[in-house]
């Protein structure tokens, strides 16, 4: 009699295969069955025994518990989620960057039950922005409106924003930063019960565009929130998404750039001022020319001439001032990691991986630790240093 592994979890091996990038046929090729015998796994029509499960857990590289505990993030499939991405993205690298959002959404939920992290409290301040549902009614002046007023409720004045990052996760925004080793994905993000949830690929090393990045999936939080997934799918759904896309990305500009501060600092139409400007507000040369024409600092004849000169100075893939303004780092994944081992000691690590069934590996990457951080999770040894921004949050009474 044939005994299979009760609580192997389909949803779980379709994770597994979306994140490894790889097909049925190429799991089945690797632990010896048929592509009919995984499809049969996948839809739960079967279970596979331990010796196979053993083999599944092996080529997919993730923890046999993982495959073993469903995820807590119900309806994800359905949501809609908001890539910032050039067109030649592939559909397996979208897929994976997915799992990767899900993977989010699962560590900040266990995070939020044992600690009080901060709450996000902006939605009912954005429905009385006058916001309209309808995204062919959003203007440019609504677009430029709703940036001016996040950055009142994060008080953050008209000046450059020392670090969004850190500014969106004490506003209660869940990022994660992982490498999904491809460059024509930037950033994707969903809304989930009420809080965004923001990847960003960290592929790309440029600082100043991760900066643009995630303040372009913001734009997609404050002006699409009610914007749904069958939006996008009908006949007219590109069309859509591609306005959906201009509108974020008017938003980032004029979240990062106030209009009349940046247009303030303007001083002349060169590749050195954007350079110098450049060095202030902490903004790619390209997006601030792109800001400076659509606020007029700049003609349509000066914005080519600009352009130009990028590409003659081999700046359009690595810019100026690139190695001097670093991502910002993620803090509040790191800061639970530190309350873990404040709480649990030596079994800081193994009491995180039985709560969240990832390998450490994934769980190093996707909370940006450093390595002797991890070593030091994994062996126990005392704090050396503490670098970690100090979230104003504290464990849940029990």
């Amino acid at each position: 009699m044939r005994v299979g592994v009760d609580n192997f979890d389909p949803t779980r091996l379709e994770q597994a295969l979306d994140f490894q990038l790889k097909t049925k046929a190429s799991l089945a090729k690797d632990i010896g069955k048929t592509p009919d015998a995984i499809t049969s796994y996948l839809k739960g029509k079967r279970k596979p025994s331990p010796e196979t499960f053993e083999k599944i857990a092996f080529a997919l590289n993730l923890p046999k518990k993982f495959f073993l505990t469903p995820s807590d993030v119900v309806g994800f499939h359905d949501l809609l989620k908001q890539w910032r991405s050039n067109s030649s993205k592939k559909k397996a690298d979208t897929k994976r960057g997915e799992v990767v959002l899900s993977w989010i959404l699962e560590a900040h939920r266990s995070f939020d039950r044992v600690f009080e992290l901060p709450s996000f409290q902006l939605g009912a301040e954005i429905d009385t922005w006058n916001i309209p549902s309808d995204i062919s009614q959003i203007t440019v002046d609504v677009v430029e409106d709703a940036a001016l007023r996040l950055r009142d409720c994060w008080d953050l004045g008209k000046n450059p924003i020392r670090n969004l990052l850190r500014t969106a996760e004490k506003a209660g925004i869940a990022v994660g930063r992982f490498n999904l080793n491809v460059p024509d994905l930037d950033a994707v993000s969903t809304y989930h019960e009420g809080r965004p949830y923001i990847l960003l690929n960290s592929f790309k090393q440029s600082g100043c565009r991760a900066r643009f990045d995630l303040a372009h999936e913001i734009g997609h939080m404050i002006l699409h929130r009610h914007v749904d997934k069958e939006c996008i799918s009908g006949s007219d759904g590109k069309a859509i998404y591609q306005k959906l896309e201009e509108q974020a990305h008017w938003f980032a500009g004029a979240l990062l750039l106030p209009a009349d501060r940046f247009a303030s600092d303007f001083w002349a139409p060169t590749f050195q001022c954007f350079v110098d400007l450049k060095e202030k507000w902490k903004v790619s040369i390209q997006a601030m020319i792109r800001r400076g024409l659509t606020l007029q600092l700049l003609t349509k004849s000066q914005y080519n001439w600009l352009n130009i000169a990028i590409s003659k100075k081999k700046a359009r893939q690595v810019e100026p001032l690139d190695d001097k303004i670093l991502p910002e780092r993620i803090r509040l994944f790191p800061k639970c990691f530190e309350r873990y081992e404040e709480d649990f000691g030596s079994q800081a690590m193994p009491h995180l991986l039985e709560r969240l069934p990832f390998s450490t590996a994934v769980l190093t990457e996707l909370f940006q630790l450093d390595r002797a951080d991890v070593e030091r999770f994994l062996t126990g040894r005392g704090r050396e240093t503490d670098n970690l921004v100090h979230f104003d949050f504290k464990r849940k009474e029990t």
